[in-house]
């Protein structure tokens, strides 16, 4: 009866522990979060943009190198946190987006975070999102005294998004300036528009005889 009674504190112990949920050990073995998709952009080869009247354009060129592959980063952070990051998504919660702006564009990179990210219902659409090949431009402008000023970015960013019920394609194009604060390339002026494309499930044609074998995309823009 001793053992028993040991057995059961146990049991009951560990039921405490693991929240009252329905396997013995509950969320201490519960299975692990999914994991953010590897992305990046393929960004080509960025272009120097020189103000000065006489300017060396390979020494742009060179010069040009460090601020394109930091933003080129930036863009990169920006669009993973705002589309591929399970912790965001399936939390509806964005603020690691607004990391990437500066303090005179954060005010307005909040009023468009539906624009922005894949959106504060992305949970209840979509099991996973997965990236898809991306591109982005860059551009490297220079003050008069041959300085990096801005970098700008272009980017067409696409993943796929599959529910329960469909499978959405995800496009984001943006445009975005860049300029450096405290050592730090933030964005400071941006335009982003969506035209996400959703492919409804094809009907069951054994419950549906004669029913089509295709669906028509149809399109979901936002401004």
């Amino acid at each position: 009866m001793g053992a028993l009674a040991l057995a059961a504190v146990v049991v009951v112990g560990v039921v405490m522990l693991s929240g009252g949920d329905v396997g013995p050990l509950g969320t201490l073995v519960g299975e692990d979060p999914p994991e953010t998709p590897e992305f990046e952009f393929e960004a080509s080869k960025p272009k120097a943009v020189t103000t000065a009247e006489k300017s060396n354009h390979q020494e742009a060129v060179s010069a040009a190198q460090a601020p394109a592959k930091a933003v080129a980063q930036q863009i990169d952070d920006l669009y993973t946190a705002a589309f591929l990051d399970p912790s965001n998504w399936m939390e509806g919660d964005y603020d690691a987006v607004l990391d990437h702006f500066s303090k005179a564009a954060e005010a307005a990179a909040e009023r468009q975070l539906d624009v922005l990210t894949a959106g504060p219902a992305a949970s209840d659409a979509f099991e996973s999102i997965q990236p898809m090949p991306s591109t982005l431009k860059l551009q490297v402008l220079f003050d008069p005294s041959g300085a990096p000023h801005a970098v700008e970015g272009s980017a067409k960013f696409q993943a796929r998004g599959t529910g329960a019920d469909a499978q959405v394609l995800l496009i984001s194009k943006g445009q975005f300036v860049f300029e450096k604060s405290d050592g730090e390339w933030l964005i400071v002026s941006f335009s982003v528009q969506r035209n996400d494309k959703k492919r409804e499930p094809k009907p069951d044609s054994s419950s549906s005889p004669g029913a089509s074998a295709s669906a028509e995309p149809s399109e979901a823009g936002a401004s």
